[in-house]
């Protein structure tokens, strides 16, 4: 169970990974709406471009490939309770926070923190990096397909692109709250 001190720390941390989702996730539709801005509807000759198209797609594959099996595996139970077994230093964790110094009492906050409710506020702070490493690499699919769409010529080139980019970041919402409870759950057993 998240505790109330807890909540009140990592409020900012779960404002923030979602508001990057968020303009992650428009920036995605951006690309779309910009593809078809830049090229229009008009279908030209690509004759050119198949070897480069076909890296192109694998390349994208890749990197959601990637972003689905990094997500599995810092999400995993085993990885969980290997960030759950770090000891943690509460003045380390509140300057990686950002605070400086014992800027609006963080830090004292965090030496007040139970050991588990420590461990848990670090592995939030993880999953920020986690999550934003998730939504850089789901986004290089959508910019893969803008690529082939503007060498191509044709903006529909660039909807399935769009659409697996799109469901991704779908999936991989910020879901912290889940995943600290989850913790919890490792933590005690």
């Amino acid at each position: 169970m998240i505790t109330p001190r807890l909540k009140d720390l990592i409020r900012p941390l779960i404002l923030v990974q979602r508001v990057i989702w968020i303009i992650i996730t428009c920036s995605i539709l951006f690309y779309f709406f910009l593809a078809f801005i830049l090229i229009g509807t008009n279908k030209s000759s690509d004759a050119g471009m198949m070897g480069l198209e076909t890296v192109l797609y694998v390349l994208a594959i890749a990197f959601a490939g990637s972003s689905i099996f990094y997500h599995r595996y810092s999400l995993s139970d085993d990885r969980l309770s290997m960030f759950l077994k770090r000891d943690v230093d509460a003045a380390d964790l509140s300057r990686a926070m950002g605070a400086k110094g014992a800027e609006y009492g963080q830090l004292a906050q965090i030496e007040s923190l139970s050991g588990f409710d420590k461990r848990a506020l670090s592995l939030l702070y993880e999953l920020q990096k986690i999550s934003l490493i998730n939504l850089i690499l789901n986004e290089m699919v959508i910019i893969l397909g803008f690529v082939i769409a503007f060498l191509g010529g044709y903006y529909l080139k660039i909807v399935p692109f769009g659409i697996v980019s799109l469901l991704l970041c779908i999936w991989m919402f910020p879901r912290p709250e889940s995943v600290a409870e989850r913790a919890c759950g490792l933590y005690s057993s």
